[in-house]
């Protein structure tokens, strides 16, 4: 709770001076047009990796697969969308940075392993590296009768 509290405390600092010290080379209204350019800039990119997003939780759901990653990638999406809109330049580098698939598929392996969690990928993978106990589950419902 200390880090969040701390954090907005510190975060509107930094982007004040950040936006002051900008704003003293570029000027006021260029570093006023540069902070809503990157929000429209990633307003563009969060609607089309936020569609990417869906297309690969439905790909990886048809497939049989867990889409654990693609679930954090669509948080860490919407943590980018909200930084993006939060006026200043470090917040958007942040925001912007989220949105990049590298960054973002990266973050969540990380989220994911924080939580003590593996995913896998695909099938194949699953198959491979599966052991001889797993070899011999049988999936299955039952129903208790009334003797």
């Amino acid at each position: 709770m200390p880090f969040i509290l701390l954090a907005f405390i510190l975060i509107p600092i930094i982007e004040i001076y950040i936006l002051v010290s900008v704003g003293a080379v570029i000027g006021a209204l260029n570093t006023v047009l540069l902070v809503v350019l990157t929000a429209i800039v990633g307003t563009a990119l969060l609607r089309s990796q936020g569609l990417a997003t869906i297309n690969e939780i439905q790909r990886t759901l048809q497939s049989g697969g867990i889409p654990a990653v693609p679930i954090i990638g669509g948080a860490i999406l919407l943590v980018g969308g909200a930084l993006l809109l939060t006026p200043g330049i470090v917040t958007d580098l942040i925001g912007l940075a989220c949105l990049v698939p590298i960054c973002r598929h990266y973050l969540a392996r990380q989220i994911l392993k924080k939580m003590n969690l593996s995913v896998v990928t695909n099938q194949h993978h699953a198959s491979h590296h599966s052991n001889q106990a797993n070899d011999n589950f049988i999936e299955g419902e039952y129903k208790k009768e009334d003797d």
